[in-house]
């Protein structure tokens, strides 16, 4: 047994001494990374590395396919790495767990399935880059650099999982050549395209007529929220004044958490609470505090993201926006966000800033809830004269 590994001494940062193992690959005869045994002698350190190689670690580091080490991972409740995230405080949801398995499926197990743990090399992964950033009438899948990245970020953290475990002995992520993310700019949508779409004497025109969909938007547009943030709204959450901001809508689990628990208070204009008032008013369960202002097809349920999309593309071309334009300006219902900081800029602080839409940072963790509806006064002036006041000048 003695043949199949060897120990040297290494002194921690505490003056100890540490036996470190070395073993042998059971197909190469290859001599492994070292590993540490905790022990302080060569005995203790001898029946550990008996040990090791007797509950099968050292065979499985050999052996195990990267298809049978992926069965569990992403899967809600059954995933070790999610549990041992979430046990720290960090953040992982259902959603993302699910994104994540989706991207595992349907790119990562066709290309790496058959290979084991320890065969995958920087080669291999530059490989897979490659392949998911080239174009389709090339072999490959043709995804933009940023969906590259995402589905790379979820093999480098399964790799690296399988390091820290001690299932492979180096991780070939850390010399990858990877692929630098290049941002196309979110577009921002014209001041006088805004007055536009939201003069109420062109509902008609520019949303036929549709006043949920010119409610939504203008909540967007005069508040910054987030799209699942407003597609969550509750009746309980409409105040004359302000929105409470307290879940964000999830297409597969309902009502959740807001983004980085980002929740808070909003200032509304007269023109926001005006319609959000008389939907309120014409909502067929008015009586429900829980009932969702902007529900689908069922009374529990949000409208559809695509329906969303669809008004919101539609309106942009009602006010000049064509397609090609809006796509080639990317502008997307996401624009609204951008367009409101923007807006926002320089005329309040950047503190109270990242409190109205809820950007992370630790000055808003810590004091964001401390905020009162009062001191958001400045801000609704502001609102009043964007969202009133220039519309009527542009009739």
């Amino acid at each position: 047994m003695a043949s199949d590994y060897t120990f040297y001494k290494r002194t921690t940062k505490n003056n100890k001494k540490t036996y470190y193992v070395r073993f042998r690959d059971p197909e190469t005869g290859e001599r492994l990374s070292g590993i540490s045994t905790g022990c302080s002698t060569k005995g203790d350190a001898d029946r550990w590395a008996r040990d090791y190689i007797a509950q099968g670690n050292l065979n499985k580091k050999s052996t195990q396919l990267f298809a049978n080490y992926a069965k569990d991972w992403f899967a809600w409740g059954r995933c070790s790495y999610i549990k041992i995230v979430r046990q720290k405080g960090q953040r992982f949801s259902k959603g993302y767990a699910d994104a994540c398995r989706r991207h595992l499926d349907n790119h990562i197990l066709p290309f790496f399935k058959n290979k084991k743990l320890k065969d995958i090399k920087v080669t291999d992964l530059e490989s897979f880059l490659s392949y998911l950033s080239t174009p389709k009438t090339e072999g490959g899948k043709e995804f933009s650099t940023s969906s590259v990245n995402s589905i790379y970020q979820v093999l480098k953290i399964m790799l690296e999982e399988a390091y820290r475990k001690e299932l492979i002995n180096t991780t070939p992520t850390e010399r990858v050549n990877k692929i630098v993310r290049t941002h196309k700019e979110t577009g921002l949508i014209p001041l006088e395209k805004i007055k536009e779409l939201f003069r109420e004497d062109t509902i008609q025109k520019v949303w036929n007529n549709n006043v949920i969909h010119f409610t939504l938007n203008l909540v967007s547009a005069s508040t910054g929220m987030r799209q699942g943030e407003i597609l969550a709204l509750r009746i309980r959450d409409i105040h004359e004044r302000y929105i409470d901001v307290t879940h964000t809508w999830d297409r597969k689990y309902g009502l959740k958490e807001p983004k980085y628990n980002s929740k808070r208070k909003i200032p509304i204009p007269e023109l926001t609470s005006k319609y959000l008032s008389q939907l309120i008013f014409s909502h067929p369960y008015s009586d429900e505090l829980d009932a969702l202002i902007f529900f689908g097809k069922k009374k529990e349920t949000a409208i559809d993201h695509k329906a969303v999309n669809k008004h919101f593309h539609r309106s942009m071309e009602n006010v000049g926006i064509e397609n090609d334009t809006r796509k080639e300006l990317n502008i997307t219902f996401h624009s609204w966000r951008h367009t409101f900081n923007t807006m926002m800029r320089n005329k309040i602080s950047d503190y109270k800033l990242r409190q109205l839409t809820g950007h992370k940072s630790e000055a808003m963790t810590d004091h964001y809830t401390h905020f009162s509806i009062d001191d958001y006064q400045d801000v609704a002036k502001i609102q009043n004269q964007l969202f009133n006041s220039q519309f009527k000048e542009a009739v």
